[in-house]
């Protein structure tokens, strides 16, 4: 799963401006910054499960909300 989350840091740990740590890229249910967009505020989760659930959920929302507050801004 790919979300857009903006900068927010807490999610990986890391400043999605800088080079990315090492990391196994097909760990599941781990949240990390996604191998090409990481810079523009997109997290991966690859299978959430357990550890990830709620927090994809709440994810997911947020991305849904925020889409949703560009659009009605266009209009």
């Amino acid at each position: 799963m790919n979300v857009h989350v903006g900068k927010h840091t807490e999610l990986t740990g890391e400043d999605p401006r800088e080079e990315p740590q090492e990391r196994d890229l097909t760990a599941t249910d781990v949240v990390f910054g996604h191998p090409v967009y990481r810079a523009l505020g997109w997290v991966s989760i690859t299978n959430p499960g357990p550890r990830t659930h709620d927090l994809a959920i709440d994810l997911l929302r947020r991305a849904h909300q925020d889409a949703a507050r560009r659009w009605a801004r266009k209009r």
